[in-house]
């Protein structure tokens, strides 16, 4: 009987050190098609990443077009966040769509692709889209076609919950002296 229970635990401990988290879960994911970067907005010199979950900032970082027949999506940032990539030196000629979010413990993982034609020749590449806010999320990645090209660390000023990519000019717009580094609390 003791062998039977020696064997049971042995198992039993090995399947809870197992690690179910390799994985990400996937997420919903919204592409948010025509909205587009100001131009007041600073790019770093390949890829800019971005993390907002505050309408004000939103509207201060993006613009819509509105000459569009489709429906605009409208991000609800009271369960939403938007995260955004813009290609800025490299492939300005192309075009980039999100494909797919998933959640990995602390890591939001965004993918998509470059496109051969762009749409609007005027803009930047930028791909916008929504997601669910999570709370355990302290870094975002973005992939392009497989590879990761930015990592965007989630920060929040005060009880605004505003999210930016810490490398960005958004963040030096955005982000004042009094910014601790902190899980989101959402």
């Amino acid at each position: 009987m003791k062998k039977i229970l020696i064997a049971y635990l042995i198992i039993v401990s090995f399947a809870c050190n197992t690690n179910r988290h390799l994985q990400g879960s996937q997420i919903g994911l919204v592409n948010l098609n025509h909205y587009y970067l100001k131009n007041s907005v600073s790019l770093d010199n390949d890829y800019t990443g971005i993390v907002i979950s505050n309408q004000a900032i939103f509207a201060d970082v993006f613009y819509a077009d509105n000459t569009t027949d489709e429906k605009m999506i409208v991000p609800n940032f009271s369960g939403q966040m938007v995260v955004a990539l813009a290609v800025n030196s490299i492939d300005q000629d192309r075009n980039i769509t999100f494909t797919k979010a998933e959640i990995n413990g602390k890591y939001l993982n965004v993918y998509g692709n470059l496109s051969d034609t762009k749409e609007d020749a005027e803009t930047v590449p930028t791909a916008v889209a929504t997601v669910p806010k999570s709370m355990d999320v302290k870094e975002v990645n973005f992939y392009i076609d497989g590879k990761l090209v930015k990592t965007a660390l989630v920060i929040s000023k005060n009880e605004n919950n505003i999210f930016v990519d810490v490398t960005s000019q958004v963040q030096q717009q955005s982000i004042t002296k009094n910014v601790r580094r902190r899980p989101v609390v959402i």
